[in-house]
């Protein structure tokens, strides 16, 4: 892992290290010196550096305390985060940096779903200070907006503190990959997400559309069973047949269901 090449900071240079932005970065990047060097700067802010090579991002990255800015560090990093921006950008105080020099098209093409870029060579430190003004309109981002919270029957997907509770306050133990499905669904209720589009929520990669379809129904099944079990209601993800699935926010038996502009569905299978 790229972490192996930091340069470890003396006890004075620790305490004269004064963090001045909370959070972390997620660096995916090839092993090199002017990673560690890049790494170096910005733990020099007190800023924490998870790193990841670009052919071994995986859920790992994500486990514990997420990164809140994922720093890509050239063109095969910036290519290797493009099938997990659709989760990032869905991570409530997330951002995502690209350092890339390159005229190639769809390398470009790519660039642009970033939220900000920065050429490859550009001095560490700057990039260093890039991170800590992106954790810094983050940290603001958060103060000015409010928990984002979804409800439906007898369950609570608090999307800031990424977890799922019932109705009474019990966390409901969901995979990181069970979360961002329904974090997925949850934040646009009654619109349905096809396979494809769950399917860039999961980490890795997929052989084909078969592959992404057969993961993506066995995560939602056991997704589902869970959210039965800890709910007493089994209809918060509806199967749209052939298309994909959405979520249910109200109980049929308390609440009007709101007509929606998908036409064919089935409460259960898919």
């Amino acid at each position: 892992m790229v972490g192996t090449l930091r340069r470890s900071l003396s006890a004075s240079e620790k305490a004269a290290v004064q963090p001045r932005a909370a959070g972390s970065c997620g660096l995916v990047a090839e092993q090199s010196i002017e990673a560690a060097t890049l790494i170096d700067a910005i733990e020099r802010l007190g800023i924490a550096v998870i790193t990841a090579q670009p052919g071994l991002i995986s859920d790992e990255l994500w486990r514990g305390v997420p990164p809140r800015v994922v720093l890509a560090r050239g063109p095969r990093a910036v290519v290797a985060l493009a099938s997990w921006l659709t989760f990032i950008h869905a991570t409530p105080h997330t951002a995502t940096l690209a350092l890339l020099d390159t005229s190639r098209a769809e390398t470009i093409e790519t660039l642009a779903s970033f939220d900000a870029w920065l050429p490859m060579g550009t001095n560490p430190a700057v990039v260093a200070q890039a991170v800590h003004a992106l954790l810094r309109l983050l940290d603001r981002e958060t103060h000015l907006s409010s928990p984002r919270v979804v409800r439906g029957h007898n369950l609570i997907v608090d999307l800031a503190r990424e977890e799922a509770t019932d109705g009474a306050g019990n966390r409901i133990p969901l995979t990181p990959s069970e979360f961002r499905l329904l974090a997925a669904l949850a934040v646009q209720p009654g619109r349905t997400l096809d396979f494809g589009q769950l399917g860039l929520v999961l980490p890795g990669h997929f052989r084909d559309a078969d592959d992404a379809y057969n993961s993506v129904k066995v995560h939602i099944g056991r997704l589902r069973a869970k959210l039965a079990r800890a709910t007493g209601w089994d209809g918060h993800l509806v199967s749209v047949r052939g298309r994909g699935f959405f979520f249910e926010r109200r109980h049929p038996s308390n609440a009007e269901q709101v007509p929606t502009t998908d036409s064919v569905r089935t409460s259960n299978g898919g």
